[in-house]
């Protein structure tokens, strides 16, 4: 049966309406008159539209199922694949901070959070400077302190850096450079600026090394450091020291220029600084000196034989390099107004003890008013400890007492014998 030239409507006919047996075909005629199979039932019962096989129902869900397996293989690998890239963005955030809104809580939902917490660091940073300063106005208030507490004791001491000058304090250099300046302006002018005290830390002759920093303005003489050890009563020089070892640089130093000068072990301090080793000197040297022998003090001193003008220096360092005993006493000036030292000047008192004073075991300073801890006591050059050569208690009149004690008394190492004398000084209020 064929159709030709009609027009069949949708649902105009149905399957119980037109039927093709095996290889007829429902054929239609295209616009230049040629006909064409529309549909076709083939020998093996496929059908078969303009000549192409027509899929089985069958057919077209095992298609469609697979279509869809695959779709689901295809979506399970991009969420994997988005969980992996999530999960990389947040870089294992807690869960609270996981998602931009809980980003964007806790950032406060400012948009310029960045300039925010910028103003509030700058905040605080002027509020940290603020103390800075406010602790720098503390300490120099401190440092006044300090200063007048240091020369109250160097008025004592007869020196402004805690060590004893027996001859001239270090004073200001001209020049204004880090130290304590001397020059002698008349000759057999000396110094002897002692830095190490024997009876407060043990070492031998035979281990101690000294050292110190010097800048050289003259050539002509140069400073030396000396070395001296306690008295035993037998066979001791000079009443107050058994051996005295002096050192004197191996060479001569360049003028103006700035040296480590030492003996006995190299000190680990300033290797930039270019070194003078110091030896010996045959002439100035005296006693056993022994290696065993205790070192009592040790000093950094100039020639007294010197003439006048030929002995320049500025000290801005003095050590000790031994195995028991490492110490640097940098040497500085005490700045104080002139009116202000006076007035501490004008406090000083002292009195000399000698030996019935000492076994009398103390001494009464009867309507005085001392500053506390002002009291220093010396024997010849060597320096007393309070609290162990002494101690200073009130009596009943409220009047200060000075109580002999330790290597100081009769049948001790320090006892005084006929002829000697202890100075102590001391700051009335």
């Amino acid at each position: 049966m064929q159709i030709k030239g009609k027009f069949i409507a949708p649902d105009s006919i149905d399957g119980s309406k037109v039927k093709l047996k095996i290889d007829e075909a429902l054929r239609g005629t295209k616009q230049d008159g040629t006909e064409i199979e529309l549909l076709k039932l083939d020998s093996e019962d496929k059908a078969l539209i303009k000549g192409s096989e027509v899929a089985f129902k069958s057919q077209i869900d095992a298609e469609e199922a697979a279509r869809i397996a695959k779709d689901a293989e295809t979506l399970a690998s991009a969420n994997s694949y988005t969980d992996t890239q999530v999960a990389a963005l947040v870089n294992s955030a807690p869960e609270v901070l996981d998602t931009l809104k809980e980003l964007s809580d806790a950032l406060g939902g400012d948009e310029n959070f960045a300039v925010t917490v910028a103003g509030q660091i700058a905040a605080v940073q002027a509020e940290v400077d603020a103390v800075e300063v406010d602790v720098a106005a503390h300490e120099a208030r401190l440092d006044v302190m300090d200063i007048i507490d240091n020369t109250e004791h160097s008025i004592l001491l007869e020196n402004n850096a805690a060590i004893y000058a027996d001859s001239l304090p270090g004073i200001q250099d001209p020049a204004h450079r880090e130290g304590w300046y001397f020059k002698n302006e008349t000759s057999g002018q000396k110094v002897n600026w002692y830095f190490f005290d024997g009876t407060a830390e043990e070492v031998s002759l035979g281990d101690f090394s000294g050292y110190a920093i010097v800048t050289f303005d003259s050539l002509v003489s140069k400073p030396h450091l000396a070395v001296y050890t306690l008295p035993t009563g037998s066979g001791d020089i000079g009443g107050w020291y058994k051996s005295r070892v002096v050192y004197i640089a191996n060479e001569t130093p360049v003028a103006g220029k700035k040296y480590l000068m030492h003996f006995g072990q190299d000190p680990k301090v300033h290797p930039e600084l270019p070194r003078l080793t110091m030896s010996s000197d045959s002439i100035s040297t005296r006693g056993t000196q022994d290696a065993s022998e205790r070192v009592m003090t040790a000093a950094l001193g100039s020639d007294s034989a010197t003439s006048a003008g030929n002995c320049e220096f500025v000290a801005e360092a003095i050590g000790v390099f031994s195995p028991s005993v490492k110490r640097k006493l940098s040497l500085k000036i005490r700045k104080l107004s002139q009116a202000s030292f006076d007035a501490l000047a004008s406090k000083q008192e002292k009195f000399t003890v000698d030996a019935a004073m000492i076994s009398a075991g103390s001494v009464t300073l009867a309507n005085k008013t001392l500053i506390p801890g002002s009291v220093v006591g010396f024997m010849g050059r060597l320096g007393l400890f309070a609290g162990e050569d002494f101690t200073v208690s009130t009596d009943a009149n409220g009047y200060p007492v000075v109580t002999f004690a330790g290597e100081i008394l009769p049948g001790q190492d320090l006892a005084l014998e006929a002829g000697d004398v202890l100075r102590f000084q001391y700051l009335v209020k």
